[in-house]
């Protein structure tokens, strides 16, 4: 909070701390609720908050390239309706932890919808976190084959090396993810 103050000097701390909780598009897409979702981007009142980040940097559009959304609505259909909202302006911008972008959470997750609507929507492939992984890197750790396909054919380099100065290749146990990144 102090390091806010010092940033906004002179700023009413209410108002900043208010600024950084969830919105009601964020709740609607942490649980999965799409209908509520296309009532909150269809108005006028909360349009703006397809846009807004909470105290952890996360967008509604980052959040809804998880699969694990409580209601059970597709997660690559929340995506698609954010980025009908205007959500392709914020794709490439990192939540703050560990900087990760919407691309490297859905290539996480094996969400290959979310990630095939990403890409379109100008998502960057290779997009660094602050450990220098990129979103191939994420589906190959997680042995998504289907993510790691999308992605190279989207131009995602498979020689980028992170911090630890692994590859891709280095980190999936997957043998088909293996066969596309050799």
């Amino acid at each position: 909070m102090e390091q806010l103050l010092d940033m906004q000097v002179g700023a009413n701390p209410k108002l900043l701390l208010a600024l950084m909780q969830p919105t009601p598009m964020h709740d609607a897409v942490r649980e999965g609720d799409s209908a509520r979702l296309k009532a909150l981007l269809r108005s006028r009142r909360t349009a703006g908050e397809v846009l807004r980040q909470d105290m952890f940097g996360y967008t509604p559009l980052i959040l809804a390239a998880e699969c694990r959304l409580g209601k059970g609505a597709a997660s690559d259909e929340m995506v698609a309706l954010l980025l009908d909202y205007g959500a392709a302006s914020v794709v490439n911008v990192p939540c703050k932890v560990h900087d990760q972008t919407a691309l490297h959470v859905a290539a996480f997750h094996g969400n290959v919808g979310a990630v095939q609507k990403l890409i379109r929507s100008g998502a960057h492939v290779n997009a660094l976190t602050d450990d220098h992984r990129t979103p191939l890197f994420q589906a190959a750790f997680g042995g998504h084959a289907a993510v790691v396909k999308e992605l190279l054919a989207a131009g995602a380099d498979p020689s980028v090396r992170d911090a630890d100065k692994q590859t891709p290749l280095d980190v999936t146990k997957d043998v088909e993810c293996q066969g596309l990144l050799a």
